[in-house]
């Protein structure tokens, strides 16, 4: 019986997703999709990651979520550094170093 009252007081104390948790929430998932085409393991599932991780970056930033933001940035940098484009992977990892 007590757990079952330490469990309510828990939800008592969750509050309603906001914008930014929605945001974060779509930055994920985009970001999870271009994980996906990169494992496909080809030119072009690597450049639907770029793609689908670009998107996931505009939101972690719209979301003001440095850490991802940075994951993001040195993730593109490493996928263009694999399609043999130096400077774009050079443009993304200095982002990420900002």
């Amino acid at each position: 019986m007590r757990l079952l009252a330490n469990t309510r007081s828990i939800w008592k104390d969750v509050e309603p997703a906001t914008e930014r948790h929605r945001i974060r929430v779509a930055a994920t998932r985009e970001f999870a999709r271009g994980i996906s085409f990169y494992a496909e393991g080809t030119r072009e599932g690597i450049l639907k990651a770029i793609d689908h991780l670009g998107r996931a970056l505009a939101d972690w930033r719209a979301a003001q979520d440095r850490a991802a933001e940075s994951r993001a940035l040195v993730t593109i940098g490493l996928y263009y550094a694999e399609t043999g484009n130096r400077d774009k992977a050079f443009e993304f990892a200095t982002q990420a170093l900002r």
